[in-house]
């Protein structure tokens, strides 16, 4: 079993203990692993540099590339630029971004063509727990603004409290367990129960963590709407 990740060999981990808190020192040969993910509504296919080199191509309008073998990476800083499909000299993200020792990340193009484009960075938290789901949630429509976001066993949300209260554009929570079963997602404006997404039905399971992120529709399809994306992305 890996020692931390997914792409190091080692059986055991070494969890050093202060009396307040704890923290992991890692082998020598522990890399970051990163998820790519294009929440630009009007933006096309995009390629992703790093370093002056491209490493992801293709990625089109809601496209996640998962946590694989081809985004393993190791340990520094880099320079990330995303730009319109074979086009490097025309960056619409340009950013030094450092990938940590034994890190997972999620890196996420967000924003509007028509105002900003930016990377938003999240460090994920991979590991599931035998005992219950795990979601983690991330907010990547910036015309949403602030919402609230409930999860509940009915299409109902009348008398629910939010699981997540006054979620801003690019924020993220990480860990929220939760019991298997099927739930319903429903995401409104704060403060108010109309529902600006859903009620969206998901089923979870025990020992996965699941990633749900909100964005916008495509503006060529149905703009001034939400969706949800939902993955598993457990190590």
């Amino acid at each position: 079993m890996p020692n931390q990740d997914s792409n190091a060999d080692s059986p055991v981990k070494l969890v050093v203990l202060d009396g307040s808190s704890s923290s992991i020192i890692f082998n020598m040969s522990e890399k970051a692993e990163i998820e790519v993910g294009h929440l630009v509504s009007d933006v096309n296919i995009v390629d992703v540099g790093l370093d002056g080199s491209e490493a992801i191509s293709n990625v089109d309008y809601k496209g996640l590339t998962g946590y694989t073998t081809s985004t393993t990476l190791t340990p520094k800083a880099y320079a990330v630029t995303v730009y319109p499909d074979n086009t490097p000299a025309s960056p619409v993200i340009n950013e030094t971004v450092t990938f940590a020792k034994g890190g997972d990340y999620g890196v996420f193009a967000v924003g509007k063509a028509s105002t900003t484009i930016e990377a938003l960075v999240v460090e994920t938290y991979r590991r599931p727990v035998a005992t219950s789901a795990t979601l983690n949630v991330i907010h990547g429509a910036p015309d949403a603004s602030t919402v609230d976001v409930y999860l509940t066993s009915s299409t109902d949300i009348s008398s629910a409290t939010p699981a997540i209260s006054s979620f801003n554009f690019k924020d993220a929570t990480q860990g929220v367990y939760v019991a298997a079963g099927t739930y319903f997602v429903t995401v409104t404006p704060t403060g108010t129960k109309t529902a600006a997404i859903g009620p969206a039905s998901i089923t979870v399971e025990n020992d996965k963590v699941y990633q749900a992120i909100a964005i916008e529709e495509d503006e060529d399809v149905n703009p001034s709407t939400f969706d949800l994306l939902v993955s598993e992305i457990q190590d």
